[in-house]
């Protein structure tokens, strides 16, 4: 009988998920790759020209939080630390209050739906 094992079980105890600077540099390095994959799609002519870069990198900010949320939650990490994460990147970045809001009341629920399951 076959089982599948996967690989974020074997890895989900170490001690790196705990560490809030290991989020934050692996967060702002998926947003700049963000950027660049943009900026090389524009060069290529593949996306029209995003004229409002601001907002095109708040766009970004909220996706990354969003997915970063998701995965700290899954690798063990408590929800206050998860919410504080939120927070940081939200007013480092100027995100605005009702997505810096959005982002937190998502993490609530995924925390929940977590401990239900």
């Amino acid at each position: 009988e076959e089982t599948r094992e996967y690989l974020q079980e074997s890895i989900k105890s170490h001690r790196i998920w705990h560490n809030q600077h290991f989020w934050e540099e692996a967060f702002f390095l998926s947003v700049r790759e963000e950027v660049v994959k943009h900026k090389w799609q524009l060069e290529e002519k593949q996306v029209s020209h995003e004229s409002d870069f601001m907002r095109f990198y708040k766009n970004i900010i909220f996706g990354q939080l969003g997915s970063y949320a998701l995965n700290m939650l899954n690798f063990g990490v408590e929800l206050q630390a998860t919410l504080k994460f939120i927070h940081k990147l939200c007013r480092v970045n100027k995100i605005e209050p009702e997505k810096n809001n959005m982002l937190i009341e998502n993490a609530k629920m995924l925390s929940k739906s977590k401990q239900r399951g």
